[in-house]
């Protein structure tokens, strides 16, 4: 069994029955990753691992009080070894897992940081960004105003935080269509449609 089969296996269990962060946003970052890494000249193979591994952690978050970034670094420089992936790419990997969540790892400086943190934020937008808030919102109680509240407060702003010019020119298109949404749901609110 090849590195990636046995990453994306151990990522599908440990993933299961996440909220937000489950396979499915992995998948989708993971195809984002690739496909910017084409456009962009970054290190392919270093974005497959990192993009597979980047939220490993997420579920040991909360009860742990370590960050999902830094831990996930760590289990994913355990499980990397235990394949055949080169072993003079794992410390990278590492580090672009760290600084994929900005508040912990600093800014990114390496393209295959920036692309794993554009490909990061643009599942938070579009389409699948709007999916996803409401979901969060429904499970964690807020109410219709709150997750509206969210998209200025934070979804809206991903747009202008893109490093790649791959990832802005995809980000335009899904804020776009963001801003198309909250205008219809707010005349709908108002009854005006």
């Amino acid at each position: 069994m090849n590195w990636e089969e046995a990453v994306t296996n151990t990522v599908k269990k440990r993933l299961s029955g996440e909220d937000g962060h489950d396979y499915e946003h992995t998948l989708r970052v993971y195809n984002l990753c690739v496909k910017l890494a084409e456009l962009e000249g970054a290190d392919v193979e270093v974005l497959k691992a990192a993009s597979l591994l980047h939220d490993i952690a997420r579920p040991l978050e909360e009860t742990s009080g370590v960050s999902h970034s830094v831990k996930g670094a760590e289990i994913a420089r355990n499980i990397l070894k235990q394949t055949d992936f080169p072993e003079t790419k794992i410390e990278k990997v590492c580090k672009v897992i760290i600084t994929h969540r900005f508040s912990e790892g600093g800014e990114a400086q390496e393209i295959e940081e920036k692309i794993l943190q554009d490909s990061d934020r643009l599942d938070a937008m579009g389409a699948i960004g709007i999916a996803r808030a409401f979901m969060f919102g429904g499970k964690n109680g807020r109410s219709l105003k709150e997750s509206v509240e969210h998209f200025h407060d934070k979804l809206l702003r991903l747009k202008d935080e893109m490093y790649t010019t791959s990832a802005y020119n995809i980000s335009v298109q899904r804020h776009e269509f963001m801003e198309k949404f909250l205008d219809r749901l707010k005349k709908e609110i108002e009854g005006e449609a």
